[in-house]
């Protein structure tokens, strides 16, 4: 298998040895994948949410053979107390395609037929946009529905990216009130944006998409009984802060693969436009140092194999 992975002379392509599928594992030729500002290990391909082809299957995914599926991140067991609870992200033998295990950079990837969306049939995206759906769109609706944003709310969304503009697009085709700061916030913009929109009150639900000190002044500028959602592993947080105005703090990784359908029916209904964040380019050596440039202008780069 022909893929790209980092090496002591950057990121190049190697090939790669095909492994043996399991009874409930495909096989999916990559058609397009996203890049997020990938961090991958050595010797792993990067790349999250993709669509694809399912080539080959093992004998319990056979009904997917030949069908056009998207795949996302996350590859849990299903079968765990976690994962029955709802919590497949979190699941504790899971598998994050292009972080430890290979993702889309490469010709193919093996994953479990259990989290896969088929989009050839009335579920039906075209081209890059179907990769967005299973990558930072799928994030953003589970940001989205984690929080239940509801019409009237007002809404801030802090952070660069994919994710924060597929967020701030979901706000409002809802009928939230939005307050939208992309690098980092200042607590002045924030203000100045609330009184332009006519709202006497502070936020309601906070996202945090991007920045240390974007989560510490979400929690300072929220509504009491508020809630702060972020997508980020970093940042400070005053435990007593949340405590004294009964702040709800809620944190996600990874959409969970049961939302991807509704993404995906989301995009076919022209509810969300990802036209406007998506950069399409071949793979190739410069896709990483891209990917991370296309983050910071709030787009998401959507590449297919060579």
């Amino acid at each position: 298998m022909l893929g790209y992975a980092l090496s002591a002379e950057g990121f190049a392509p190697r090939q790669f040895h095909n492994s043996e599928l399991q009874a409930e594992e495909v096989r999916v030729r990559v058609e397009f994948v996203c890049l997020e500002n990938d961090s991958a290990a050595m010797d792993i391909c990067p790349g999250g949410g993709l669509v694809g082809t399912v080539v080959e299957s093992g004998e319990a995914a056979s009904a997917f053979q030949g069908a056009r599926v998207l795949v996302p991140q996350i590859i849990a067991c299903g079968e765990c107390d976690t994962c029955r609870r709802g919590a497949a992200p979190v699941c504790p033998t899971r598998r994050v395609l292009g972080r430890d295990h290979h993702g889309g950079c490469a010709e193919s990837v093996v994953c479990s037929g259990r989290w896969l969306t088929r989009v050839d049939e009335q579920l039906s995206l075209k081209g890059p946009v179907a990769a967005i759906a299973a990558g930072p769109a799928l994030r953003a609706y589970a940001l989205f529905c984690r929080a239940g944003v509801a019409a009237g709310d007002v809404v801030v969304v802090l952070g660069n990216g994919a994710t924060a503009e597929i967020l701030a697009q979901l706000a409002t085709t809802r009928g939230a009130k939005l307050i939208r700061s992309r690098g980092d916030a200042v607590a002045n913009e924030i203000a100045e944006q609330l009184t332009a929109q006519g709202c006497a009150e502070r936020p309601q639900k906070l996202f945090v998409c991007e920045g240390d000190a974007n989560l510490e002044l979400a929690v300072r500028i929220a509504h009491p009984s508020s809630i702060v959602t972020t997508a980020i592993g970093a940042g400070a947080i005053d435990i007593q802060t949340l405590f004294d105005r009964e702040l709800s703090l809620l944190a996600l990784s990874y959409g969970h693969p049961d939302l991807l359908p509704e993404t995906a029916a989301l995009i076919v209904k022209g509810e969300l436009d990802l036209g406007t964040i998506l950069t399409e380019a071949p793979l190739g050596p410069e896709s990483l140092e891209q990917s991370r440039a296309e983050q910071r202008a709030g787009k998401c780069l959507v590449v297919h194999p060579a």
